[in-house]
């Protein structure tokens, strides 16, 4: 497993969370990792465009934030594979529906409901208005890593967050600058890195850290 998984299911099971969001979830990796480990959870959101322009564009690199691994004009997020085409990108979204309903199914499993697990196929900033504010336990960002982005991304969605809940992303790294810059300037020292995921808990007049 992956070491964000890892710190996602830590950070999970340790507030007991039951209503969560993940944005940004390409295949589905984490998500069933999380949905097998976390008991806690009651309702969990997927939010991803599985759109080729959405993740192959370009932009104003003048602000040098751009990813290490990516040209300086060019936004190409592909997961280290060749970048899927709309039809590859649709079986995607299929075969993660068919999971979806495998781990309903499962006798085992705490979820139970058709609801419990939804995939909102459409953008971050679009999807965010499904929520009404103080919705949700948990809300783990992992889509676009530039700076402009990221920043777009905590400032939505930590509105939707309740007060004391999580709002925690992926790849507080070197590689992504842009993620250092933007929580570090929303959140300063008030968060903490594990596994490369920063995580805040979010007390509406004063954040804290877990």
């Amino acid at each position: 497993m992956k070491p964000h998984t890892t710190e996602l299911i830590r950070l999970i099971q340790h507030t007991q969370s039951e209503k969560v969001c993940e944005v940004g979830v390409w295949k589905g990796e984490t998500s069933f990792n999380v949905l097998k480990s976390c008991n806690s959870i009651k309702q969990y959101f997927m939010v991803d465009p599985l759109c080729y322009e959405a993740n192959n564009f370009y932009y104003d690199s003048s602000n040098e934030d751009f990813p290490k691994m990516m040209s300086n004009n060019k936004y190409i997020c592909s997961m280290g594979e060749i970048p899927k085409t709309k039809q590859q990108l649709d079986q995607i979204f299929n075969d993660i529906s068919k999971k979806l309903e495998n781990i309903r199914i499962e006798s085992q499993s705490p979820l139970k409901g058709l609801n419990d697990v939804v995939f909102y196929r459409e953008d971050s900033l679009k999807a965010v208005e499904r929520f009404d504010d103080d919705e949700l336990d948990l809300v783990f960002i992992d889509a676009i890593h530039l700076y402009e982005e990221v920043k777009k991304d905590i400032s939505a969605w930590m509105l939707k967050v309740k007060n004391g809940g999580v709002l925690c992303g992926d790849d507080y790294v070197q590689q992504f600058p842009g993620v250092i810059r933007a929580v570090d300037e929303i959140f300063g020292d008030k968060k903490i890195v594990k596994g490369g995921v920063w995580s805040v808990v979010l007390v509406k007049e004063e954040n804290s850290t877990l």
